[in-house]
């Protein structure tokens, strides 16, 4: 159970700093994007379509869904269910995705 709390906390933390994503340009966002931590993959899937998957692997039924834009170095993203997105910078440089949001720093790895 403390592990499963744990990965919705990293979820929504991961949520909030990939509100702000939109940064970069919306064309290097999209695919698979790996972020490990504690243990814990979490995949992001930002589909061209401006639709976002987030799931954890080797734990089912753990998914999110929202959608994703990019403005400049603003990434903003909307889950179900939220009335506004949140927004963050982001920066893409080979192959790594790092996103900053409310002094938290996410690096992710590029998958797809």
């Amino acid at each position: 159970m403390k592990k499963l709390v744990r990965i919705l906390a990293l979820a929504l933390v991961v949520l909030t700093v990939f509100s702000c994503l939109t940064a970069c340009g919306g064309k290097k966002i999209v695919g698979k994007w790996e972020m490990k931590e504690e243990g814990i993959s979490m995949i992001f899937d930002f589909q061209k379509d401006g639709t976002l998957v987030m799931s954890a692997k080797g734990i089912d039924g753990l998914k999110m869904e929202g959608s994703w834009k990019v403005k400049g170095d603003k990434l903003t993203l909307n889950l179900e269910g939220e009335d506004e997105g949140e927004e963050c910078t982001f920066k893409i440089k080979g192959k790594k995705l790092t996103i900053n949001a409310d002094g938290e720093k996410m690096v992710l790895t590029k998958v797809k």
